[in-house]
């Protein structure tokens, strides 16, 4: 057994040292942030009456459905408010950071053979494994560690701090399991990533719409039980010790599925298809849609899901307004309904960010593949036949716009489909399709910004994924922070109205239209005169 492990220490180093920029990214958006929060809070939600105002905020069900259900109490402190708005949060870009940090380096490099070479030396069979699992430990840990600064926030106790910290952990590690556990039984990396995406998906939308509609029923899922440790109000760590007592259980299944399997072998495997390829596999687009047909299917039916399950909360939603009995005898049925109304549709404009930054991560995915495929040599296979740059760009973006579009329509129309289903009065289709053409303008904007970075700096395009997960926590969380107005309204998606709640203004659309254009020629540009490098 000890030889299975030998040489983990200086597969531990190489990894830190290989990995050390992207850690320290990842620690500076999750810990840097919460850092943040426990030295700036008590100067910004210090009164009862800011207190007041962003705990009312917080039990709405838009933010309840993203963020969690605060524990009820007569009195919220400052700390209070600090981990209803980070705890779940937090654990949600743990979730994506540990995905990808873990599958990149076990199922990943696996497929690309350098797991075979690591091997081939004189190093422990689960080495390499645990050195990955080190890895993420110790950034799980130090992210988790940041979170001791709200101590420093009015209402926090040394156990509280301790929970939320010790949540932060868990929840972390049992992202980490899972993606360890999900990358020894699927065939491929691409095919780990959508998997374990996939429950992740799967606990939150649970977590999400068993929050809106009971909390109790919260504990179907493991997502769920990270927010039940009621911090700050009797600090149970029985969902502590749940969640590393199961993260722990699937660590030692994943290291025991790695002593035992082959490389390259996988109990779950995509079918590699026929023999012979068929005739509409010669063109260049109908290859492009072959290849990512898998991806393509999953990310619609996910999104279709997320929209769903927004849509079904609805009648929960308008509820709260129209079954208050003392607003009903102070305003009368008729402005009661109205009101009823108007809070369903602040609620739809508030929660299509979710849809709408998804949507635009699943075209990037495709148009990073343009890139990907240079990494990997398979463009040289491509390249080597009169195929003009003109059409392998229409083929990378086009696919891109193509995905984000459609997505984005499924998940509008899938929300309007489930709310109508649960609501006696629903909103009329109208509104949803204002709602997808106002939208459209900013996805093309993080398309062409995508796309100009792939044709002239390919290095930096991930920074399009940095500036959208700016422009969603702005839109969503801006104002509960208290950034000032001029900073959110620079963010892409403010450029344009707010819809539903408003009507759609055209002259913003048109220009954020025009920008979305000038990015996307000014990118074919580069594109057409760059040399295919990684």
């Amino acid at each position: 057994m000890q030889n299975n492990f030998s040489q983990t220490r200086a597969l531990v180093n190489f990894y830190l040292r290989k990995d050390w920029l992207l850690l320290m990214i990842w620690w500076l958006v999750i810990g840097g942030l919460n850092i943040i929060i426990g030295l700036i809070y008590n100067g910004m939600y210090g009164s009862a009456n800011n207190i007041k105002t962003i705990v009312q905020t917080l039990k709405t069900p838009a933010m309840a459905s993203m963020f969690g259900v605060l524990p009820e109490t007569q009195t919220y402190t400052t700390f209070d408010t600090g981990v209803g708005e980070m705890l779940v949060f937090s654990v949600i870009m743990l979730f994506i950071m540990n995905i990808q940090l873990i599958i990149k380096n076990t199922r990943g490099e696996e497929d690309k053979g350098t797991v075979e070479l690591i091997r081939g030396l004189a190093v422990g069979r689960v080495a390499q494994i645990s050195a990955v699992l080190i890895e993420a430990v110790l950034v799980n840990g130090l992210i988790a560690l940041a979170g001791l600064t709200y101590l420093n926030l009015h209402g926090a106790t040394i156990n509280a701090v301790a929970l939320f910290v010790g949540l932060l952990f868990a929840g972390g590690l049992l992202s980490v399991a899972l993606s360890l556990f999900v990358a020894q039984i699927a065939g491929s990396a691409r095919l780990a990533t959508g998997i374990t995406y996939f429950i992740f998906a799967s606990m939150y939308l649970v977590r999400m719409i068993t929050d809106v509609i009971n909390p109790d029923y919260t504990w179907w899922s493991p997502f769920g039980w990270i927010e039940k440790g009621a911090i700050g109000h009797g600090n149970d760590w029985l969902p502590f010790g749940i969640l590393l007592t199961t993260g722990l259980i699937i660590i030692a299944g994943s290291v025991q599925l790695a002593i035992n399997r082959d490389l390259g072998t996988g109990l779950i495997n995509i079918d590699h298809g026929r023999r012979t390829a068929p005739v509409t596999l010669r063109g260049w687009l109908s290859l492009q849609w072959y290849l990512e047909r898998t991806a393509v299917i999953t990310w619609m039916f996910g999104l279709f899901i997320l929209g769903a399950s927004y849509g079904s909360i609805f009648n929960e939603v308008k509820q709260l307004v129209t079954q208050n009995d003392t607003l009903r005898q102070l305003l009368g049925s008729d402005i009661i309904h109205t009101l009823g109304q108007k809070l369903v549709l602040t609620f739809l404009q508030t929660v299509s960010i979710m849809p709408f930054s998804i949507s635009i991560v699943a075209g990037l995915s495709l148009i990073f593949r343009a890139q990907t495929d240079i990494a990997r040599g398979v463009i040289d296979l491509v390249i080597a036949t009169p195929l003009s740059r003109t059409r392998m760009f229409i083929g990378y973006i086009g696919g891109g716009i193509s995905l984000a579009t459609l997505g984005w329509v499924t998940a509008v129309y899938s929300l309007y489909l489930a709310q109508a289903a649960v609501t006696q009065t629903p909103i009329a289709i109208a509104k949803f399709n204002e709602l997808a053409v106002n939208q459209w303008p900013g996805i093309l904007l993080f398309i062409g910004l995508a796309t100009f970075l792939l044709g002239w700096s390919p290095r930096w395009r991930y920074v399009t994924y940095v500036i959208l997960g700016i422009n969603f926590y702005m839109m969503y969380l801006g104002k509960l922070l208290k950034v000032p107005t001029n900073v959110i309204e620079m963010m892409p998606s403010a450029w344009i109205a707010k819809v539903p709640v408003q009507t759609i203004a055209w002259q913003p659309w048109w220009l954020t239209l025009l920008v979305a254009i000038i990015l996307i020629l000014a990118g074919f540009m580069g594109y057409r005169r760059r040399d295919f490098v990684i």
